[in-house]
């Protein structure tokens, strides 16, 4: 299908060595993120260029419960189109 795109990514630190870790709860913590990107562009109609694109994150962390960095979900949609001024 001509305009598609998809992407994957995953994030990995099994071990993660930051600065305040103590205050994270403890040392061996871990995190990760997946990412899945689906993308579509139209093309031969009068919205020719019309951009959407969806976007869903997972982050994962085991981390203390009072640790700004918490387990999240997110889920962004978006719509792009560009004009030509000149």
């Amino acid at each position: 299908m001509r305009g598609r795109k998809k992407r994957r990514r995953q994030i990995r630190a099994p071990q993660s060595q930051a600065p305040t870790l103590r205050q994270l709860g403890g040392s061996n913590l871990k995190e990760s993120e997946k990412d899945i990107e689906l993308n579509y562009v139209l093309q031969g109609t009068p919205l020719k260029g019309l951009n959407l694109r969806v976007r869903n994150a997972w982050y994962r962390n085991d981390f203390i419960a009072q640790a700004s960095h918490r387990d999240d979900n997110e889920l962004r949609v978006n719509v792009d189109y560009t004009w030509k001024l000149w």
